[in-house]
């Protein structure tokens, strides 16, 4: 006879509760990662002109990957960080779609010449890898990003914020006071500047997941946007703008430029 346990509400166990010493979520692996026997990222993005281009949609019209090259780029898309750079092993790879690794190479390189990746390191050849020696390639998921801009990036991911105490303030002289006055308050302008271009890129992170980086254009274009309407309207209207970008699946803007420009 089969039997159910019936198990009361305030007895079960939320989506994401802690099971023993280990995170469980409903519906995804328990583990994340090689060592721990699961794959290396919860989702994968992947370039939308990859899928669209591949041959198995329609043969007349292919101008992209197969479907076995496809299987290979979608794996390594999965590698890829917040930045698009991943340096699996090709063998690693060929693992997972049961392919050697000559085949996982030829893949990747197809994938170059179509420009959804680009090699950035090889054998060590780059200092920011200088300790990998696989080949480092970046997923092109937006042609617009510079590679080098990326790389800073990921090496600034969480910058600390700054303390406005902070800033060095200049003493004010009879010869030279008012000119003191003047780059103390540019400075301050610099680091507000700083500040909400940095906010931007984490909003377009959060409210369309696509990446941008936090370079001068973009705190130039942060100065000018607040300049032009204050802090708080470039706030409201870049929040309101990416919104309208996420539900009309349009690329969100590089930078604040746009509410300077109106």
């Amino acid at each position: 006879m089969n039997t159910t346990n019936v198990v009361p509400d305030d007895q079960k166990e939320a989506k994401g509760a802690v099971r023993g010493s280990e995170n469980v979520v409903e519906g995804l692996p328990h583990s994340i990662g090689r060592k721990h026997g699961g794959p290396p990222s919860i989702y994968t993005y992947i370039p939308t002109r990859a899928i669209w281009d591949a041959r198995y949609r329609k043969k007349k019209d292919a101008t992209g990957l197969t479907e076995g090259e496809l299987k290979a780029f979608i794996v390594m898309c999965a590698y890829a960080n917040n930045q698009g750079f991943a340096w699996p092993a090709l063998k690693t790879i060929g693992e997972v779609i049961n392919a050697d690794a000559a085949t996982v190479s030829r893949a990747m390189s197809k994938a170059e010449k179509l420009g959804y990746l680009e090699k950035v390191s090889s054998n060590k050849s780059h200092p920011k890898w200088k300790h990998i020696f696989s080949t480092v390639y970046r997923v092109i998921y937006d042609h617009r990003l510079d590679t080098d801009d990326l790389i800073d990036a990921m090496n600034n991911e969480a910058p600390a914020p700054i303390d406005e105490q902070d800033i060095p303030v200049q003493i004010e002289t009879e010869d030279a006071g008012q000119s003191n006055h003047r780059d103390a308050r540019g400075e301050e302008q610099l680091v507000d500047c700083s500040r909400v271009a940095q906010w931007y890129v984490a909003e377009v992170g959060r409210l369309t997941g696509e990446l941008r980086v936090l370079n001068e254009n973009a705190i130039e274009a942060a100065g000018r946007a607040v300049e032009a309407i204050g802090e708080e309207q470039v706030k409201q209207q870049a929040r309101y703008a990416l919104t309208v970008c996420r539900d009309i699946r349009k690329p969100a803007p590089l930078n604040l430029l746009f509410l300077a420009e109106r």
